[in-house]
């Protein structure tokens, strides 16, 4: 039987692609693989936030019994939301996933992503809340973290949430 995951990221888990002037959600590479291994729920989008993704783990996880949940939450959140709140909102979101039994598994920004200005800090806050809480860990970055699978591109995440996740 294949384990339940739910995903709720940002642009390392979703692309689109344009058919008759529309635009459409479609899975990509990385949700590609555990869609061949799990069952995958992915609620990512571009704009999704800590906020929404508490609103969304209230309506689904309560309902629907998850295994893992995959969570790489930052980039719309660095547009939305101050620090603390993000750090805030990151630490409940962890409390209500070990509430429903659902292990919550965090995966770093993009590389990219962290080009901008004070984007190192939402990584920053990820790195720390990913240690104290002893969360799985899918990270792209130079600490040497416990539960950690270091990795350095997409094509590695796929690989190391798979790994975990199995």
């Amino acid at each position: 039987m294949k384990n339940n995951i739910i995903i709720f990221g940002n642009s390392l888990f979703i692309s689109t692609k344009c058919e008759d002037s529309n635009f459409y959600v479609v899975p990509n590479k990385i949700t590609s693989r555990l869609n061949d291994k799990f069952m995958v729920d992915n609620f990512s989008n571009m704009n999704l936030c800590v906020e929404e993704t508490i609103n969304y783990i209230n309506e689904f996880a309560r309902i629907k019994k998850y295994y893992y949940c995959v969570l790489n939450l930052g980039e719309a959140d660095y547009n939305k939301t101050d620090l603390t709140e993000f750090k805030n909102g990151l630490l409940k979101i962890i409390k209500l996933l070990k509430s429903y039994d659902v292990l919550p598994v965090m995966v770093s920004l993009p590389n990219k992503f962290l080009k901008k200005d004070g984007a190192m800090n939402y990584q920053e806050a990820i790195d720390e809340i990913a240690i104290n809480e002893k969360l799985l860990y899918v990270y792209s970055g130079d600490l040497d973290i416990d539960n950690t699978i270091k990795v350095k591109n997409a094509s590695q995440i796929k690989r190391a949430l798979t790994d975990l996740c199995i």
